[in-house]
């Protein structure tokens, strides 16, 4: 069953739930914000309930086998060295591994945090080589299953296929074990990140999915849910959010949106919030930033508004396409 062109507006029921309907929801102060992307409750909608997007059982392409194989089989290797290491090492050696696991896998997340900050605010389709990864990071925000519309592997692959070459010369190299250790953290943090960031908008992800949550090495639905409020500026981080927290209490995005303007001359997406704009710039206090938010939000999505428009139209697209 297909949705009609003005479902968009109807808030679901119990029944009709989209699969993501729980995952990430965006929390509006005052009056929730009706768009054409979201529920009248400010919950992104599925745009093609009862379709493959919003179904998990998609093969994976061959790309996406490759690159999880050469992670999967160099990640054992490096497992196997770094093993082999610590065993002459004693104590002291697994406590130095231990935290250079640690470490890798803090500096993924911190990683994906600026990548995701820089996709999601500078590129264009158009630009060389990122071009199509800032359209679906961008896209993602009017479109939030669309993670669902692929593999989990696929999820993955688009960070793996650069990460998975280095993964591969770490377990040749077989370095010091700590360094290797925090070189596979840190890489396996990095193609996981699109993994967990599935598992996010996922009612119910899988059970290593839900295991990972609980333990804090993948990021949770609520910290993500952050990032979905209006106008996306905040919880970039998507291995597992450990640095979200620190990074929003001390404005570290919009200090680098500062730095980046003044370098470059160019402003970010996010400056489309003329409140996000005036805290970057300095221009406004915390307190008076929070104080109309609101209505700088209100803003902001009287803006976007040709951007809702055109995800709509390519969401009836679809929908004539599965007739």
């Amino acid at each position: 069953m297909l949705v009609t062109s003005h479902s968009y507006l109807t808030r679901p029921t119990a029944a009709t739930q989209p699969q993501g309907y729980k995952a990430a929801t965006v929390e509006l102060e005052g009056l929730p914000q009706e768009a054409d992307t979201h529920y009248s409750d400010g919950t992104p909608r599925s745009d093609l309930s009862d379709s493959a997007q919003i179904k998990s059982d998609h093969p994976t392409s061959p790309l996406g086998k490759v690159v999880a194989g050469v992670m999967l089989g160099a990640g054992v290797w490096t497992v196997a060295n770094i093993a082999s290491q610590v065993a002459s090492a004693g104590p002291a050696g697994v406590a130095l591994a231990a935290g250079a696991l640690v470490a890798g896998y803090a500096a993924a997340d911190l990683s994906s945090g600026i990548f995701h900050h820089w996709v999601d605010n500078y590129p264009t389709p158009e630009t060389p080589v990122v071009g199509k990864m800032a359209k679906e990071f961008q896209e993602h925000h009017f479109r939030t299953y669309d993670l669902l519309e692929v593999s989990f592997l696929d999820n993955c692959v688009n960070a793996g296929r650069f990460l998975a070459p280095m993964m591969g010369l770490v377990a040749a190299a077989n370095p010091h074990y700590a360094v290797a250790a925090s070189a596979m953290a840190f890489l396996t943090g990095g193609y996981l990140a699109q993994g967990s960031h599935r598992w996010t908008h996922m009612k119910t992800p899988p059970p290593v999915g839900r295991l990972m949550q609980a333990v804090g090495l993948a990021q949770s639905k609520e910290s993500h849910a952050r990032h979905h409020r209006m106008p996306w500026s905040d919880n970039y981080c998507i291995v597992n959010g450990m640095w979200n927290p620190l990074l929003s209490k001390t404005d570290f995005w919009r200090k680098l949106e500062n730095v980046y303007h003044q370098a470059t001359g160019i402003e970010p997406k996010s400056w489309r919030d003329p409140g996000v704009k005036q805290l970057a710039l300095g221009e406004i206090s915390k307190a008076e930033f929070l104080a109309h938010q609101k209505e700088n939000r209100k803003i902001f999505s009287e803006v976007i508004s040709d951007e809702r428009k055109f995800w709509r139209e390519q969401d009836q697209a679809r929908r004539e396409a599965l007739q």
